[in-house]
C-alpha cells in the first residue's frame, strides 16, 4: 500500500476511535505536510521511512519559515513532529 493509503487508514483508525473531528482534521494537515516532505524525498512506502528521514523532516521544519519570515513557533514545531509521525513508523524507524 502507498504511503497515502496508510495515512488514509490512520485517519480512518481515529474516526473508529472516536477521536475529535478538530483532532482527526489536524492529523490530516500535519501529516500532510510530512508526505509533501517524503514525496520530495521519493519516498511511496510506510516502510521506506527511516529513522535518519524522520530527522532530516524535524531539521526541515526547524528551518521553516512563515511568509512573513519568521520561524514556526516551538508549538508548531512540536505538533507537526509528534501528530505527523504514526507509532507504525516511529517504531520502524528506531535507530
Amino acid at each position: 500500500m502507498t504511503i497515502e493509503g496508510d495515512v488514509r487508514e490512520y485517519l480512518l483508525w481515529m474516526k473508529v476511535h472516536n477521536y475529535a473531528a478538530t483532532t482527526v482534521d489536524n492529523r490530516d494537515r500535519y501529516l500532510g505536510y510530512l508526505l509533501v516532505f517524503l514525496k520530495r524525498s521519493g519516498i511511496t512506502n510506510s516502510n521506506q521511512v527511516t529513522h535518519e528521514l524522520l530527522k532530516d523532516y524535524q531539521a526541515e521544519v526547524f528551518l521553516h519559515r512563515k511568509t512573513n519570515g519568521e520561524p514556526l513557533s516551538f508549538g508548531t514545531q512540536v505538533q507537526r513532529l509528534v501528530r505527523s509521525s504514526p507509532a507504525e513508523w516511529c517504531s520502524s524507524a528506531s535507530p
